[in-house]
């Protein structure tokens, strides 16, 4: 169930895409790892003339995560992450359409050793020894705004109750077929 004393400890708000990151990092570490490599171009979203509403998206996204990863904690088992925001009723959860959410990349994106390769970032070497991971799971910030569009790439260590981002930036980082 959700605590409403966590709620009046956390921000609601949050002032641009950076602020988003850093609040993420600040107020959800219990949860979210959110490393500073993984916060990349942030200043090019902040110039943008829809930062304001892509940092407030992306706090919720975080927000999001956070409240799955302590749903992993609790004794009942959430399901995925996509199943958790469509099913948990929980008003954190984010949506759960494809416009939205993508808990894994297309096959051509799989396939592909350079697209595949630009998802692999970097997470907890209690997840991976080396330090990296492939991460197909991400949220998208944003449909329009082409190669801006913020997209928060993760992975759910359901081991430890937590959910490491390996990337929080624009999507010019993150190429696909169509791009």
């Amino acid at each position: 169930m959700y605590a409403e004393d966590e709620a009046d400890a956390v921000p609601t708000s949050v002032s641009s895409v950076t602020d988003a990151g850093l609040q993420a990092q600040l107020y959800l570490s219990d949860r979210i790892i959110v490393p500073a490599e993984a916060m990349r171009d942030l200043d090019d979203l902040d110039a943008t003339v829809n930062a304001p509403s892509w940092g407030q998206t992306s706090w919720r996204a975080f927000r999001a995560l956070h409240a799955y990863a302590s749903a992993l904690a609790s004794s009942d088992d959430p399901g995925s992450f996509w199943s958790w925001c469509a099913n948990s009723g929980h008003p954190l959860a984010w949506p759960a359409t494809n416009k939205k959410l993508a808990m894994q990349e297309s096959e051509s994106v799989q396939a592909n050793a350079t697209l595949r390769n630009a998802r692999v970032l970097p997470v907890s070497t209690s997840v991976s020894a080396d330090g990296t991971i492939y991460m197909g799971a991400h949220i998208k910030i944003a449909q329009g705004g082409g190669n801006l569009a913020p997209r928060i790439y993760f992975h759910v260590d359901g081991a430890n109750a937590q959910v490491h981002v390996g990337f929080f930036g624009p999507h010019k980082y993150m190429p696909n077929t169509k791009t």
